[in-house]
């Protein structure tokens, strides 16, 4: 009888076969774990019976769960839709809006991205009326990320601190406990919040606890030499109560200690769990034997590392080849050189991938590229969903959805240009303040109220936008996502205004919001209210890599972190 396992290798085998208990899958590089994960979850539903929302598997990226869930559809059909599979941020926010209350949150909260953070923390430090070169609100938000991803919100942080608090410390610890106290208020969550108030449901609510382990009775994550403290704590809080967790990962592979990855929790697994199968991944099926061997004399050095020998299935393979560039010009053109005889000789632009440490470190390629002709795309650059009028129309989604999200009303409320300036903006935010209401009502109560605090006109001009809004939200509960995008671009005057302008810029702009109402119409055609969340919650989570289509013949320029996972013919 055939089975899910055929064409897997021994080892693969062995991990996909493993299914109680505790297992680590030491997977080095390009050794096939995709395939042995997706063949291990069609394992547990085909042949030992187990239902596809019992199992959870956890992914780093959007586009690896998506991998992953077609992978897994092509062996199992339909029942690949009822396990929960997805990024660690995705399953936390399905968790916290399926058990808002408990988590002290309404289940239409906002997700608020890096760029809303930077939003709020400059407002906050304007509020405090603090000196922004002095204290920069971007670097608050980066030590407020790194406490939460230690599991350290506000109160937590205050009460474990045990350093000299020093006049800078004082001034954060204000600017902490403000960001966390409007977050609440306008019933909104930043990334990090996502998997700490996840941690903080699971470990701290028995009934929870109990409904998930009943829920999710096997466990798998992908990248686990990745994971940082917060995530740790809530794979085992989910995993506790059978203990058939499964992780694969290579501590040669953990990048990410900068962003708060642990490469210590994969090298103590069998101290977490001391009856756990160790299973070793050593079959590369990606690279040369060239290629692995050079890579193999370098990692090697690494200290502490768990020991392993990556064997290439690809023998031979042209030498890596070392050239020492003049400076980053003479290092471009040289680049450009070889990629202009490579296209010349059946080479398409394509095959060719450029990393490097950071960004900044692209400019010299592109410029040389831009006056070579060659075509090139950027993974890191302005995203799709970063664009200003994508933005703004996003803006106007969340809203709508979330009353209480200030940050958005206040990004839309002159968008497109209606003659609503700082005097009439500010009278809002101090309502609000004084009433401790959100702006959305503070507004409603200015116009409802018979003061002089608005003139004439201004008072005109936010009637007529709250009388928008009201026409808005009455068809959020009934309009698929994609209409209720192009009703917010038609209503709000904003495609007249793009149209008025009638330059490259605008007419650009106005095809980016055609592509948004595409995408909202592909992401979901759930009407009304479901859809909207589903939309703004699958844009909140968006990364780099889920909109990079290999399918163009262009050279592709990224930094080595976004390039991990990836393959290309051509590397430099």
């Amino acid at each position: 009888m055939a089975s899910v396992l055929d064409g897997l290798n021994p080892e693969q085998r062995e991990a996909a076969s493993h299914v109680e208990g505790p297992c680590l899958v030491v997977a080095g590089a390009g050794s096939g774990k995709t395939r042995m994960l997706t063949h291990r979850i069609a394992y547990l539903l085909t042949e030992c019976d187990v239902a596809p929302w019992h199992v959870l598997a956890v992914t780093f990226t959007n586009k690896a769960a998506a991998e992953m869930r077609g992978r897994v559809d092509e062996l199992v059909g339909p029942r690949a839709k009822r396990v929960w599979m997805g990024t660690f941020h995705s399953i936390c926010a399905r968790l916290l809006r399926e058990f808002a209350e408990q988590a002290g949150l309404q289940s239409n909260f906002t997700i608020f991205d890096e760029d809303d953070r930077g939003t709020l923390l400059r407002r906050i430090c304007r509020a405090l009326d603090l000196d922004v070169q002095r204290f920069p609100p971007k670097q608050f938000g980066w030590r407020i990320s790194d406490l939460k991803n230690e599991l350290l919100d506000y109160d937590q942080y205050i009460a474990d601190f045990d350093g000299l608090v020093t006049p800078p410390e004082r001034v954060f610890r204000r600017v902490y406990e403000r960001y966390q106290q409007e977050l609440r208020a306008q019933n909104a969550v930043d990334f990090d919040d996502l998997i700490l108030r996840a941690v903080r449901l699971v470990e701290g609510q028995l009934a929870v606890r109990a409904k998930l382990a009943e829920r999710f009775r096997y466990v798998m994550v992908d990248e686990y030499q990745d994971i940082n403290r917060a995530q740790y704590r809530l794979v085992r809080a989910l995993s506790a109560e059978h203990r058939n967790l499964c992780v694969v990962g290579d501590d040669d592979q953990s990048i990410y200690g900068w962003r708060g990855a642990r490469v210590e929790i994969i090298l103590g697994f069998e101290d977490d769990y001391p009856e756990a199968k160790i299973v070793k991944l050593e079959r590369n099926y990606r690279s040369t034997a060239a290629v692995l061997n050079a890579a193999g004399a370098v990692i090697a050095r690494n200290a502490g590392r768990r020991p392993k020998t990556l064997r290439a299935v690809i023998a031979g393979g042209a030498p890596v080849r070392l050239r020492v560039a003049q400076d980053a010009a003479d290092e471009a053109f040289y680049v450009a050189d070889l990629i202009r005889k490579g296209q010349h000789e059946g080479r398409s632009y394509g095959d060719y991938a450029i990393l490097y440490r950071t960004n900044a470190q692209s400019r010299a390629f592109e410029q040389v590229f831009t006056t070579a002709r060659v075509p090139y795309r950027m993974v890191g650059g302005v995203r799709f969903y970063e664009r200003r009028e994508i933005r703004d129309l996003i803006a106007y989604l969340r809203a709508l959805f979330n009353p209480t999200d200030n940050v958005s009303l206040d990004r839309i409320i002159n968008v497109p240009a209606r003659g609503i300036g700082n005097k009439t903006t500010e009278a809002i935010a101090t309502r609000a303040l004084e009433r401790e209401i959100s702006h959305r009502e503070a507004l409603a109560t200015l116009l409802a109220d018979d003061d002089t605090t608005l003139g004439t006109a201004a008072r005109r001009r936010l009637l007529d936008f709250h009388q928008l809004f009201e026409r808005l939200t009455a068809m959020l509960d009934t309009l698929p996502v994609a209409e209720l995008v192009g009703a917010i671009f038609e209503q709000t005057g904003y495609r007249a205004a793009l149209a008025a302008e009638d330059s490259i810029e605008s007419a650009a702009r106005l095809e980016n919001i055609d592509q948004l109402v595409t995408a909202a119409h592909e992401m979901t055609e759930a009407p009304g209210r479901d859809g909207v969340e589903q939309f703004l919650e699958r844009v909140a989570l968006v990364s780099d890599l889920d909109s990079l289509d290999s399918s163009g013949d262009s050279v592709t320029l990224m930094t080595l972190h976004s390039a991990k996972g990836l393959e290309f013919p051509v590397v430099f």
